[in-house]
């Protein structure tokens, strides 16, 4: 009887909200000059009004998704996530590095970061990219086993990402339970009761446990299993081939279990959703699909959490174009200052506005080190820390 009704919500508002998009895909290569020269190549999943590769994106602004593979898996494993969400109004950049049997885990979470980040500015400043004005303010790291491990690496400390959605995520080095510590966003972990490869008890309820997120979640699926979270794939499903439990569930049914939390997650967190949050305290409560606890301050620390702090700024660190995002208090705007550590005042270039609600500053004259914006609202003095490297 739970499980129908959990069913019946779903349906519901799926069908009260469902923006069937077709599928764009594009094929980019980064480069991120403050690791080297490091190449960072994507695969890129977005909205459009026909699939196909490089095809336009459908009007409109859509939150970003970094996802992290798993070990030796592809990214095309994860037909079924993107599937599931890009439709539904998400642009999903998956990383294809550190794919080998020697990954490293630190430079796989830095590439996560920097593909939320680089979106970002290709939308922000690149009016011949693809993507120039398609990118939302919000943004989500996620993803499966070392991916997930990964994902809590890069939302580490203060990164200005939203939020972060992890599927059976495996203990990484650096830890990853460690860092969950210093993880301060919104944060839902998904686990398989039945994962042998990554036990729920030495690695997601760790991490879980861990975080330091006013607002977090946990949903373990009854019977799941480590592999089936993505499509099939001969590496995952060969390391999963030689522990024990095995998963007691079809993939069809674990792959739904998960889609239906991180979706109603999503689109709380990233559009401000209050009917996806309703539904998810429903889905906690009453499906046996789950084992499920959720823990947040409080509904008005939920609502705040959903959107980003008034003022942010990227990338940051930054070598020398930093642009801050005044989304929240664009229409206050009165003057902005920029002091270095020890408190005297910069002369900084103030770029022409790249849109309504952000500013770009050129620190490209800096030297390296820590500074200080002031921005001065008709209500307020906000501050925000910037590095240049």
């Amino acid at each position: 009887m739970k499980y129908l009704l959990t069913t019946f919500l779903s349906l519901l508002r799926a069908g009260a909200f469902a923006q069937p998009f077709a599928i764009g895909h594009s094929s980019l290569t980064f480069i991120d000059s403050a690791r080297s020269n490091r190449q960072v190549p994507v695969e890129v999943y977005y909205p459009a009004a026909t699939a196909g590769n490089d095809v336009p994106v459908i009007a409109g602004q859509y939150p970003l998704i970094s996802f992290g593979h798993g070990f030796v898996m592809d990214w095309t494993a994860y037909d079924n996530v993107w599937q599931a969400l890009v439709p539904q109004g998400y642009i999903m950049v998956f990383p294809t590095t550190e794919s080998g049997f020697a990954p490293v885990h630190a430079d796989f979470a830095a590439d996560l970061y920097f593909a939320v980040k680089k979106m970002q500015r290709l939308s922000a400043f690149d009016a011949s990219s693809l993507f120039f004005g398609h990118a939302a303010v919000t943004s989500a790291v996620m993803g499966h086993s070392m991916g997930g491990g990964s994902a809590f690496l890069a939302v580490a400390g203060d990164t200005g990402i939203t939020t972060m959605v992890t599927l059976a995520a495996a203990n990484t080095n650096p830890s990853s339970i460690t860092a969950a510590g210093t993880v301060t966003i919104p944060s839902l972990v998904i686990a398989g009761a039945n994962d042998c490869v990554a036990p729920p008890a030495s690695n997601q309820l760790p991490m879980y446990d861990s975080l330091a997120s006013s607002c977090k979640a946990y949903f373990e699926i009854v019977n799941g299993g480590h592999c089936f979270f993505a499509n099939n794939n001969i590496n995952c499903s060969f390391g999963e081939g030689t522990c024990m439990p095995i998963q007691a569930i079809t993939r069809a049914e674990q792959q739904d279990a998960a889609q239906d939390v991180m979706l109603l997650w999503l689109d709380h967190f990233l559009k401000d959703d209050q009917q996806a949050w309703q539904s998810l305290q429903d889905t906690a409560t009453v499906s046996q699909r789950y084992t499920a606890s959720v823990s947040c301050m409080s509904p008005a620390a939920v609502r705040y959490a959903s959107v980003p702090q008034p003022l942010s700024a990227y990338p940051n660190p930054t070598t020398g174009i930093v642009v801050l995002s005044l989304k929240y208090i664009s229409k206050d705007y009165k003057g902005i200052e920029v002091y270095n550590s020890a408190g005297s005042v910069q002369q900084v270039k103030i770029g022409e506005r790249v849109a309504s609600d952000e500013l770009m500053i050129d620190m490209s004259g800096f030297a390296a080190g820590i500074y200080y914006c002031r921005l001065q609202t008709a209500k307020d003095i906000l501050w925000m820390k910037l590095t240049k490297l």
